[in-house]
């Protein structure tokens, strides 16, 4: 889920057989109501599908838009796929590429012409994405331990810096790392490496001071979580000195989380909308930035929120996975007051069988997922 407004950069209606309808439910220390819904919005209208992997039950995680170009990150095939996007009725796959640390990649980011790529089992792509037609060059790598999610980029001060999650696995620590790429490689600056972190989605403030950082609990290999999904946050105001703020436990029903949800800040940053799986999505306010504040979850039981958009200041577009009904749908909500109350304000079903990354520019919403054969697929929303 991406536009300027997300911060990675500091953006015919289909029916199923079975109908799923969204009545998320808000949870507060004070009180439980539901959204109100606003049943005059359009339903969102599917533009394009179109494959870009050839695995059965490969997943396609990530999709970042520069230009007239979608790059989608391939789980299981370790793909980089870039895939024309000029004309949205009909995208054409252009390049495929297995860089270096090339398998199970889990996210990507396209920023200042380049693309950075995650992958799963450690390692950080930098690449040329200046004429992706002609593949994806890598101009610098760096070895790292494990990644789910979490790539973000600032442009702050004449410098270029790229913030860096780190997961957590048994044989690993998690954290948080800074790269300043403004000399065009990798040049590493500060961290926080430790095992009580296991970091996932990144949001940063535009003065680059603080970071935030979804972080999924104990997913080590050893049965249920001991430890809440939950918010970290860093003082980065010396990038080579990142310093661990504090941790917010989140809601944490669910053992088996998938570490690829989502988080947005809002434009005015005063509020992050993080998006915690089956557990819904956190209203977290950053209004004092040292302090983060739980103030609002909004949930629905069976469905599982997975990546999350702002569109505009007060319009949130979220996928979700309904775990009951195996439905995949787009929502809309109007976030205004994220803190009293939200407004859904329409709800597309989908045709994927797994629904993953959304990334939002120029009216339209770009979804990467599994179609119904298993296959990874591109699919254009408006």
């Amino acid at each position: 889920m991406r536009c300027g407004i997300k911060h990675k950069e500091r953006i015919a209606t289909l029916t199923m057989t079975v109908a799923v309808v969204l009545v998320l439910f808000c949870v507060s220390a004070q009180a439980n109501s539901t959204f109100s819904e606003d049943s005059g919005k359009a339903s969102f209208t599917r533009l394009s599908a179109t494959a870009v992997g050839t695995i059965a039950d490969s997943r396609a995680t990530g999709v970042e838009v520069g230009g007239n170009y979608a790059y989608v990150s391939l789980h299981v095939d370790g793909q980089q796929v870039v895939v024309n996007v000029q004309n949205p009725y009909a995208p054409t796959v252009l390049s495929t590429s297995n860089p270096t640390y090339g398998d199970q990649w889990s996210d990507a980011l396209y920023f200042n012409g380049h693309l950075f790529s995650g992958h799963r089992w450690g390692g950080l792509n930098m690449m040329d994405g200046i004429n992706p037609s002609a593949g994806l060059p890598v101009l610098s790598s760096q070895s790292t331990y494990y990644h789910s999610r979490g790539i973000i980029g600032l442009n702050q001060g004449g410098n270029a810096y790229i913030f860096y999650s780190e997961g957590l696995i048994s044989s690993s620590d998690g954290g948080l790392r800074i790269y300043d790429i403004s000399g065009g490689t990798l040049a590493s600056l500060g961290s926080y490496i430790s095992s009580d972190t296991t970091g996932g989605a990144l949001a940063v403030t535009v003065d680059g001071n603080w970071v935030y950082q979804s972080d999924q609990g104990d997913r080590r290999p050893s049965g249920s979580p001991a430890v809440p999904q939950s918010l970290n946050w860093y003082d980065t105001s010396d990038k080579n000195n990142v310093v661990l703020q504090g941790n917010l436990p989140l809601p944490t029903s669910v053992a088996n989380r998938n570490p690829n949800y989502d988080m947005v800040m809002s434009s005015d940053e005063d509020y992050l909308f993080m998006a915690t799986g089956e557990d819904g999505i956190q209203v977290i306010d950053i209004t004092n930035k040292a302090n983060p504040v739980r103030v609002k979850t909004y949930f629905q039981a069976g469905m599982r929120i997975n990546g999350l958009v702002l569109t505009d200041p007060t319009t949130l577009v979220v996928t979700v996975n309904s775990t009951t009904a195996g439905a995949y749908l787009l929502a809309e909500l109007d976030v205004s007051s994220p803190a009293t109350g939200v407004t859904i304000l329409g709800t597309t079903n989908m045709s994927l069988k797994s629904v993953g990354d959304v990334f939002a520019t120029n009216g339209l919403l770009y979804v990467c997922g599994q179609d119904q054969s298993g296959i990874p697929s591109l699919e254009i929303w408006q």
